[in-house]
């Protein structure tokens, strides 16, 4: 009975360690970036929406984060990319050739 409650309570921590990014780390197939301003779906603006639709993605997840006027961290060190990023580190997912908008972005834990 115990072991059920501690395992209730310990998977969502393991799950949201798994996802979270940390340590300067971004996996593979996503970039490091730093962006002036990170939305949900759910919470875009009129115009974040228009934006979003002409950089070439689908409003199709309310859950997903929006990267708004990102550059990317080319192989920073730790300390020089928090450093160099006053707004939001993040890893992306996908990102325009601009970088005006990234898609699927989340907050890098340090």
């Amino acid at each position: 009975m115990l072991f059920s409650r501690i395992a209730l309570f310990a998977l969502p921590a393991i799950a949201a360690a798994a996802v979270l990014p940390r340590d300067n780390q971004c996996k593979q197939e996503t970039s490091q970036m730093c962006c002036n301003n990170l939305v949900k779906e759910s919470a875009l603006s009129e115009g974040q929406k228009k934006l979003v639709t002409a950089s070439g993605f689908q409003l199709d997840n309310a859950a997903a984060q929006f990267g708004f006027a990102c550059t990317p961290i080319a192989n920073a060190p730790l300390a020089s990319s928090v450093a160099g990023c006053q707004t939001y580190n993040v890893c992306c997912q996908n990102t325009t050739a601009t970088g005006v908008v990234a898609m699927n972005c989340s907050p890098i834990i340090l």
